[in-house]
């Protein structure tokens, strides 16, 4: 029994790729950039982790703020990134928005 397709089977992937790309791809686009942006904001806030983990080694940029303005008297340098982390979260975010509009986002 035949198919009625006379495709070779090269083309048969080239066919699912290109739905992939061009009907999945987009539809999951703001799930995809919206966990990413999550999973972003909730990697900077950890600073117990890599502090346990480096052992003092390698300080991440929650740890340096909470280091500047706790541990040292140091707060316009931990003032300061914090704005700047602020910054680049917000430009972020105002980046993912415009490349997804919110109500494809809310259904």
């Amino acid at each position: 029994m035949t198919s009625g397709c006379s495709w070779p089977p090269a083309a048969w992937a080239l066919s699912r790729l290109r739905i992939f790309w061009s009907i999945f791809v987009p539809m999951t686009l703001p799930g995809i950039l919206g966990a990413g942006l999550m999973v972003f904001v909730f990697a900077l806030g950890f600073f117990i982790t890599p502090a346990i983990l480096g052992g003092g080694r390698s300080v991440m940029i929650a740890e340096l703020i909470y280091l500047r303005l706790f541990q040292s008297p140091d707060w316009g340098l931990g003032a300061a990134i914090s704005v700047v982390l602020m910054l680049i979260v917000g430009a972020l975010l105002i980046l993912m928005l415009r490349l997804v509009r919110p109500n494809k986002m809310l259904g």
